[in-house]
């Protein structure tokens, strides 16, 4: 039978400000991009000039398409955790290890180096928390350095009535002052550098590791100077609440 994880209102309407936020920002770019861009399809077809009338309905296509997936991937977001089954006693090495393998099919030239240490057992839906680290390991990914292996470590303790985990890796890092922001719908910190996705991995992710009665932050790089690149801790009760 059917439970649903910890899902109060606050945590609803929290939700609904950040989406309602999304909607009314990030989709008028694509949105705008496509009118102007018909307007200029319309003048140039007017006047005959067909060839750039046909490089200006490419971008009202690639507009329409940007908004498309931009939807769905809100859709998508705003569905997370609503109806799940109990949680099971998990082992996030596997987890984790299974995530890697989703990533690798997704990018088949990709060659990455997963470590996993410590403690690694707890209560949850295994759906979500393997969604939790595709999206960490897909990050990893697209910022690695260029020609270079992805190497992820994690870490786990047991404290008390949680699992904390560090999550480090070899890529660019964040910008200080980007730290919270990179959690926001559609953020891209890097926005010259080809991507894949709406930008909602770091989003997904927090929001699956609350969902579980959890966190995900970024590590300020001062608190971890030997670490490459980025360093994530993600904090997940040993059994998360169930309501109802």
């Amino acid at each position: 039978m059917a439970s649903e994880f910890h899902f109060d209102k606050s945590d609803k309407a929290a939700l609904l400000r950040q989406v309602a936020s999304s909607l009314s920002h990030d989709l008028r770019t694509p949105l705008r991009h496509s009118g102007q861009f018909l307007e200029l399809y319309e003048k140039d077809m007017l006047a005959g000039k067909s060839v750039s009338a046909a490089s200006h309905l490419e971008v009202v296509k690639e507009s329409i398409a940007e908004t498309f997936d931009m939807v769905t991937a809100i859709v998508g977001y705003t569905r997370l955790g609503m109806t799940l089954n109990a949680p099971v006693q998990l082992d996030l090495a596997e987890i984790a290890k299974a995530a890697r393998e989703r990533v690798q099919l997704e990018n088949y030239l990709l060659k990455s180096d997963l470590q996993f240490e410590g403690d690694r057992k707890l209560f949850g839906h295994p759906q979500l928390l393997g969604d939790l680290f595709f999206e960490l390991i897909q990050n990893a990914a697209q910022f690695a350095p260029a020609g270079q292996d992805v190497k992820i470590s994690i870490s786990g303790k047991q404290s008390d009535d949680q699992l904390v985990l560090l999550i480090s890796d070899n890529g660019q890092g964040v910008p200080i002052g980007y730290e919270e922001l990179v959690f926001d719908l559609f953020q891209k910190v890097d926005s010259d550098r080809p991507s894949k996705g709406a930008g909602i991995g770091l989003s997904t992710a927090r929001r699956i590791a609350e969902i579980h009665g959890g966190s995900l932050r970024i590590v300020p790089k001062e608190d971890c100077p030997d670490t490459e690149g980025l360093t994530l801790e993600l904090i997940l009760p040993l059994r998360p609440s169930i309501a109802g």
